[in-house]
């Protein structure tokens, strides 16, 4: 059958792929040789390396000169935020994909995504494989305006809404900025960024200002983005370093709350789960009673406090073992200022948690 107009449109949009460097050399190749197997004409591959000290620029290099495709950029370090954002000033595609170093694109993930690419689109989120074991996936499609996807993603309280249930992976319409396409010139004509200050979350405030500002969203419940799980990582382990990262991330997206009024109460609901977070773990860290100072001064802040003031009893509810009733005091305990008394509640928390998983087998 021939193709229409619309899809031969649609074929000619190109896509600028951005894959940010940095000590990327074991898995690098593997990545390269993937995407050039695409088959797409359409498709730029920015690499974008991050002040790498191992072969990696070797390899962009050769690769550069072998595939016109393929453009490469050297910068001085100053991580990951930074140097999607660089690559957003070099793409030239109409939509820009984020691909990091150590994972892929499934083959012919390109071509499957192309008949999604419409002129009332503002992204294309689809799913992906995490680690070793794959998902089971439904192949559904679904259109929604933005505004749907961001009050269902930032209510932690919702149910399986309609717009939940097109993800396999719900965390996965805020927490990366992979497994999307998104449309250049909406991040270009507002000035979206990543937030280099940040280490942890930059993909949560990039997403929440691109929703914030599109208007329809694609789901493809398909996985076509490999997700190498890498030991080590913030997620695994918690370290002073992290609890100031999430206490800059909380600031950062308590900022964004005038721009997104609408959607105030989602917003605090989010960052209150990020607080909680702290608390669990504040009394791993060395140093406790300073550690305790640090988190009362975040406490005492207005845009700490504006998390709080509110939060009803519902809302500081979350699925799972005691932790209903330990979300529900640990909020009113923060409330009253009672902070020592929360962190050890949190100590008391976590260590029924490591109890079950040990008892469990997990």
């Amino acid at each position: 059958m021939a193709e229409s107009r619309k899809e031969r449109e649609m074929g000619r949009e190109q896509i600028s792929i951005v894959i940010p460097v940095y000590g990327a050399e074991k898995y690098l190749k593997e990545l390269l040789d993937k995407l050039l197997r695409q088959e797409d004409p359409e498709v730029e591959i920015l690499c974008i390396d991050d002040g790498s000290v191992d072969k990696s620029q070797e390899i962009c290099r050769a690769y550069a000169q072998a595939h016109p495709c393929i453009r490469y950029y050297r910068k001085e370090n100053r991580g990951v935020s930074h140097t999607r954002n660089f690559g957003i000033q070099k793409a030239r595609g109409t939509w820009i994909c984020f691909v990091d170093s150590d994972d892929y694109l499934e083959k012919g993930a390109i071509a499957r995504l192309r008949p999604y690419l419409g002129q009332e689109t503002d992204a294309l989120y689809f799913n992906y494989h995490r680690g070793e074991k794959d998902r089971e996936l439904t192949g559904r499609v679904g259109d929604f305006e933005a505004k749907e996807i961001l009050r269902a993603t930032l209510d932690q309280t919702a149910g399986q809404s309609e717009v939940r249930e097109c993800f396999t992976l719900q965390s996965a319409s805020l927490a990366i900025s992979c497994a999307k396409l998104y449309r250049l010139d909406v991040i270009r004509k507002n000035g979206i960024q990543f937030p280099e200050q940040l280490r942890i979350g930059e993909d949560v405030c990039f997403n929440l200002q691109y929703l914030g500002r599109s208007r329809k969203v694609r789901t493809l419940d398909e996985a076509l983005y490999y997700y190498r799980k890498t030991p080590g990582s913030t997620t695994q382990t918690y370290s002073g370093q992290h609890f100031l990262e999430e206490e800059k991330l909380i600031r950062q997206m308590a900022g964004y709350r005038e721009e997104a009024a609408e959607f105030t109460k989602e917003l605090r609901i989010y960052l209150l789960g990020v607080l909680l977070h702290i608390n669990t773990n504040l009394g791993k860290l060395p140093a406790r009673r300073h550690r305790i100072r640090e988190y009362r001064k975040l406490l005492e802040d207005a845009d700490t406090r504006w998390i709080l003031e509110k939060t009803e009893k519902k809302e500081a509810l979350s699925p799972g073992k005691y932790q209903d009733l330990y979300y529900h005091l640990a909020v009113r305990l923060l409330q009253k200022n009672r902070i020592h008394l929360a962190v050890c509640l949190g100590d008391l928390y976590r260590n029924l948690q490591k109890f079950f998983r040990n008892r469990d087998g997990k």
